[in-house]
Order: C-alpha cells, then structure tokens, then sequence
C-alpha cells in the first residue's frame, strides 16, 4: 500500500515523511470517499438540484425564525429600535434571496426527473412539490409577521396549491381573519356592512374547510373551538 502527498506524489506506507517534499505523512481523520470520474446522470442530476433546494429552503426557514424572535422585540424600550429595524431589513432581505434560489432549482429538478425524491434531516422524504410549497408558506410567514396579510394569503394559497396540506388552509383562514376589510379585494367596494358579513361568512368557511381537511389534528379541533367562540357556531355533520 502507499499514500499520496499534497504535492501527489506516492510512498510507501512505511514511509513517515513525503520522499518527494518531506511533508509528514498525514494523519487520516475523515471519512474516505470515493471520487466517481463519470457524470451524474439524469435523475442524479434531479436529486441533487433537490437537495440543494431543499438547503435554500431551511436557510430561509431558519431566517424567518430569527426575523420572528426579532419582531418580538420591537417595541421593547431595552433594544434599540434603529437596530432592529436594521437587522430586520436584512433578514427579509436573506428570506427573499433564499426563497428565489429554490424556486430556480426546483424547476431545473422537476424538468429532469418530476418525481426525484430526497430525506430530510428529519427522515421525511420531500419532493419538489413539498419544497415548493415550504418555501411558498415560508413567504406567506414572513408577509403575516409583517401585517401584510393579502400577500400572506397568496402565498399561503400557492403553498396550498403546490402540495395540498391544512396548515395552509389554517393560516389562510388566520390572515383573512386579520385583514382589514377596507383592503380586501373580496370584500372593499361594498357598504361596510355588507363588507364585513362577506368577509364573515369567508373566515367561516375557511375555518370549516381546516376542519374538514383533518378534523380530529389540532388545527381541526382549534379551528371548532374557534368557530363557536368566534361567531357562537357549534359545527356538525351537516355542515360537511
């Protein structure tokens, strides 16, 4: 057996010093790994831009929970408020980033292989409608945490739409209970009155699709009690 310097040249293995450049020989800490010469085919190729979206996708998520915790300290007389008005700015910013390089590789992915498939750190296996619609709800997060709540319920709807699941429908329901009526598209135009029953018989229906989506999850059952504390609705069967 041998081993190979930096400077690439061969000694034997009872050698302690590089016959070539003296160096030590070094010591082996890592994991040995194989280097392939040949090309990535095709569906390698689709797993690997998923797997590199998928990371752009948990920097984006792990920035948005520092933009969240941040938020939480505005107004906070102990911090410095230019500060965080600041840091925020670079957050969204790094959000924003973060979120459009995803999208660019999950479509190089789906346009090679749509059904490349990956496991997260977690065990979960994600696809690119997964990832998509992470990266969708991380969007609808970050215009909920900032009060713009029309544009939280687009991309809570894109995040629907890319992979069907009930938080979407949840937060949809969430952002529309928080949008003010006078600016919402569904709603604006009309006499108040009629405005705002409109936009109550919408909160609603929304609450009722989260609970029919799952109705034995927690959103199911939050979504039950918020009904009847909300609007004194008690759900049943014909509802359904």
């Amino acid at each position: 057996m041998s081993w190979k310097c930096a400077c690439k040249h061969e000694n034997e293995d009872t050698s302690f010093k590089c016959g070539n450049c003296g160096r030590n020989k070094p010591q082996y800490l890592g994991i040995k790994l194989d280097i392939t010469t040949e090309k990535l085919n095709t569906e390698q190729m689709a797993v690997w831009y998923l797997m590199v979206s998928h990371g752009f996708y948990q920097e984006a998520d792990s920035k948005l929970k520092e933009f969240e915790d941040l938020k939480s300290k505005k107004g906070n007389q102990n911090f410095i408020q230019s500060a965080i008005n600041e840091e925020l700015s670079k957050l969204q910013d790094k959000i924003f980033f973060y979120t459009s390089k995803c999208f660019t590789l999950l479509e190089k992915s789906l346009k090679l292989s749509p059904d490349a498939q990956i496991k997260d750190v977690n065990g979960a296996i994600q696809d690119a409608a997964s990832i998509k619609s992470n990266c969708y709800f991380c969007l609808g997060g970050l215009y909920f945490n900032n009060a713009n709540y029309a544009d939280a319920i687009k991309n809570y709807q894109l995040s629907y739409d890319a992979d069907p699941n009930q938080v979407s429908i949840y937060n949809i329901a969430m952002a529309t209970i928080n949008l003010p009526t006078d600016r919402a598209g569904l709603f604006a135009g009309k006499k108040n009155e009629q405005a705002e029953e409109n936009k109550k018989k919408q909160e609603i229906d929304l609450l009722l699709k989260t609970i029919h989506y799952a109705p034995f999850s927690s959103f199911g059952v939050e979504c039950g009690k918020m009904l009847l504390t909300r609007y004194g609705l008690i759900v049943t069967s014909e509802d359904f």
